[in-house]
């Protein structure tokens, strides 16, 4: 599925052809999934995640709050490359 989707030549890639998101929605990958119930969102997600308040990250991994090895000081190389970007 994702070689098709990836596909750099747009002509050939999956979901751009004749068929359009219907040939991405007909992939062996997608088989059970209840489309209209989605689109009616009557789907009932397989996951519900337990939050106690608003805010709340217990149910992301740990991670430090410092990269290390990674420097926000010197030098951009790609500066130049969105100079007018804004």
């Amino acid at each position: 599925l994702l070689k098709r989707l990836l596909v750099s030549d747009r002509t050939k890639r999956l979901g751009n052809l004749k068929g359009g998101s219907e040939d991405v929605k007909r992939h062996k990958w997608f088989r059970g999934v209840d489309w209209i119930g989605l689109l009616e969102k009557n789907v009932r997600a397989p996951i519900i995640p337990h939050y106690p308040h608003p805010g709340d990250t217990s149910n992301f991994e740990k991670y430090p709050e410092t990269f290390d090895g990674v420097s926000d000081t010197g030098d951009d190389p790609y500066k130049d490359l969105f100079a007018d970007f804004s």
